[in-house]
């Protein structure tokens, strides 16, 4: 199923970004100073939704599950920000 994404350019050239877009990976934006710095960390970016609201997005898996494991270093991150209770 070949389908143009705004109606210009190849099927194929536009089958490859609709494949390229199906891999971002997207969460809920967070506010959370540690939540962020682990968005940069690993290179994901703040982008928004359809709707307008911000989300964290991820181009890849591989992105995401790095994401994921940085959050072992919040008890860290929480103490160097004087935080930890």
């Amino acid at each position: 199923m070949n389908r143009y994404l705004h109606g210009t350019g190849s099927p194929q050239k536009n089958q490859m970004e609709v494949e390229k877009v199906a891999r971002t990976i997207t969460i809920p934006f967070s506010s959370d100073k540690f939540d962020q710095w682990r968005l940069h960390k690993v290179g994901g970016q703040i982008s928004f939704n359809k709707a307008g609201r911000p989300i964290f997005q991820f181009k890849n898996a591989a992105q995401y599950h790095q994401y994921l494991e940085l959050n072992i270093q919040r008890q860290n991150f929480m103490k160097m920000k004087g935080e930890v209770r």
